[in-house]
């Protein structure tokens, strides 16, 4: 024991370099993986940024659809709007005519030819 301590007190200055090497050598690869670490970061980040941008493109071209979209509805219900009351004024303008006319009260009890139901029922009219 008394050998050892010997050996201690006369070589611990190399001990304690030999220790500080390791400690240094530790460290450096602890600050090579946290380099490591942290370009692996931003290579992410820079990446979900590039994401976030062109999800922010198709959210802006999903705005402008809905909107023209909207437009397209609104339009489109007017049309309806007048397609009801034009159909309420024909309706009544019929009828009226067929309780004061009897060729137009004959021609409505008759069937509508099939052409003329076609050219009714074509979209655009």
């Amino acid at each position: 024991m008394v050998e050892a301590l010997a050996l201690l007190r006369r070589y611990w200055p190399f001990l304690a370099i030999a220790g500080l090497v390791m400690v240094v050598l530790y460290m450096r690869g602890d600050l090579a993986s946290m380099k490591a670490d942290k370009d692996r970061a931003e290579a992410k980040a820079a990446t979900l940024e590039s994401v976030n941008k062109t999800n922010a493109k198709v959210i802006e071209g999903f705005a402008a659809q809905r909107l023209a979209n909207d437009a397209i509805i609104q339009r489109l219900g007017e049309v309806k709007a007048g397609n009801v009351e034009r159909e309420t004024t024909v309706r009544t303008i019929i009828e009226r005519e067929a309780r004061h006319d009897p060729v137009v009260r004959d021609w409505l009890n008759q069937p509508v030819p099939s052409g003329v139901r076609g050219a009714i029922n074509a979209p655009g009219n």
